[in-house]
């Protein structure tokens, strides 16, 4: 697969399976890794603009009640 020996290979010490320093194995699992952080960003992100949201509702009626007290 590539010229990095065996021995230079982080994870796993199968022949042919490292690329780059890192077997196959380890690659496919920080590709995983790389997709489950995204979509907890991704998730996170909407969360943010979900409370920002009801924050901007929140003030508007805050705003309504102040209105009809005064």
């Amino acid at each position: 697969m590539s010229d990095t020996t065996v021995q230079d290979c982080i994870c796993c010490q199968i022949e042919n399976d490292c690329i780059n320093g890192l077997c196959q194995s380890c690659n496919d699992y920080n590709y995983k890794l790389q997709k489950q952080s995204d979509f907890l960003t991704l998730s996170l992100l909407q969360e943010k603009n979900k409370v920002a949201a009801l924050r901007k509702k929140v003030t508007a009626q805050k705003a309504y009640i102040e209105e009809i007290e005064a």
